[in-house]
């Protein structure tokens, strides 16, 4: 059925984000999110995802509840393990089209956005190693992540480089979620003869290194 209305599904989905009631907005999230997993073409999707963009990108700073509501699908997304962020991963041309309006969003958008874009962004080596691979490189779509909160760190502005904080955490907070589900695979496979403490494993992590330096440049 998704297949045969999947034009007429999505505009409902759009209906119901879009208006003031706060029920039909919330069954407008989850109509979303529902097609968004049903739906396995990708020219579907994308146009579930160009919605979803276009709910942001017209509504910041004008319409909040709108523009929380839409990123609540995207953390719904995300949210469905290794399956979500990967499923996003195609899209991040449209995903990193929401940088530009950074400056018109909220504290909590600007938060929300900085994690979905560390999630889906994967790097250069995540076709082999089928996840979010190691991105201490901060390769793919989280290259230009970077740049952005380089550029605002820089900046003379407190508004720039709040924006810039802010990025810098989010990747701190990705970053860390990688680090505690390589500690826990450690404790799955650790053995007291041929393991060291997972505790200093963790600590002498290329990871835990990438963080800090993220961290004092900020």
């Amino acid at each position: 059925l998704t297949s045969l209305f999947s034009t007429s599904l999505c505009e409902m989905a759009d209906g119901l984000l879009r208006s003031s009631d706060n029920a039909a907005c919330e069954l407008g999230v989850t109509l979303y999110e529902i097609l968004f997993q049903e739906f396995k073409d990708s020219m579907q999707r994308s146009d579930v995802i160009s919605s979803l963009v276009t709910h942001i990108c017209s509504g910041v700073g004008v319409k909040e509840a709108e523009v929380d509501a839409a990123m609540r699908v995207f953390s719904c997304i995300i949210d469905k393990g290794d399956d979500g962020p990967r499923a996003l991963r195609s899209f991040n041309p449209l995903l990193l089209g929401m940088l530009e309006f950074l400056h018109q969003m909220t504290t909590s958008q600007v938060r929300r956005l900085f994690l979905l874009l560390f999630a889906a962004g994967g790097d250069k080596n995540d076709e082999m190693t089928g996840g979010l691979g190691d991105m201490s490189g901060v390769g793919g779509a989280c290259d230009d992540i970077q740049i952005v909160i380089e550029k605002n760190l820089s900046h003379g502005q407190i508004a720039n480089k709040r924006i810039g904080i802010i990025g810098t955490v989010a990747y701190a907070v990705t970053r860390s979620a990688e680090l505690l589900a390589q500690q826990n695979s450690m404790e799955e496979e650790q053995t007291d003869a041929t393991c060291m403490p997972v505790g200093a494993a963790a600590s002498s992590s290329p990871i835990v290194k990438d963080i800090t330096e993220k961290i004092e440049k900020a």
